[in-house]
């Protein structure tokens, strides 16, 4: 399984949060499919949620970890939902799942296997 790295607090709403498109600027030929989403060890500014997006608490932040799947169902250019950015490419997303805990990182170009990971 692929993995995407993403910034907190965006890996938390990917996963909890219902962020339902994740803003590239690139696509490739493994774009779609389930992915998991490794949360990296950036993190954004709140204040660039989008209007009524739940802000989560800095204890529901795991940083360096994978810390659960989703699906990729398409990259679209245009979006209706509240967590589209204009200008780039929208991974739509569906059917987020938490891991139970999360998982260690992974190297640069591996990918990601349920039945081998450690956790964090």
């Amino acid at each position: 399984m692929r993995a995407l790295t993403v910034r907190q607090q965006w890996a938390w709403a990917i996963i909890h949060g219902g962020k339902d498109v994740e803003n590239r600027s690139w696509t490739n030929r493994y774009a779609t499919g389930v992915i998991a989403i490794h949360a990296g060890v950036g993190l954004d500014s709140f204040d660039f949620l989008p209007r009524g997006a739940r802000r989560p608490q800095p204890e529901e932040l795991k940083h360096g970890a994978i810390i659960g799947v989703v699906e990729v169902s398409g990259v679209v250019r245009n979006h209706r939902s509240k967590w589209f950015e204009k200008g780039s490419l929208g991974w739509v997303l569906k059917n987020p799942r938490p891991l139970p805990r999360p998982s260690r990182p992974l190297e640069a170009g591996s990918e990601y296997r349920a039945s081998d990971r450690k956790t964090a």
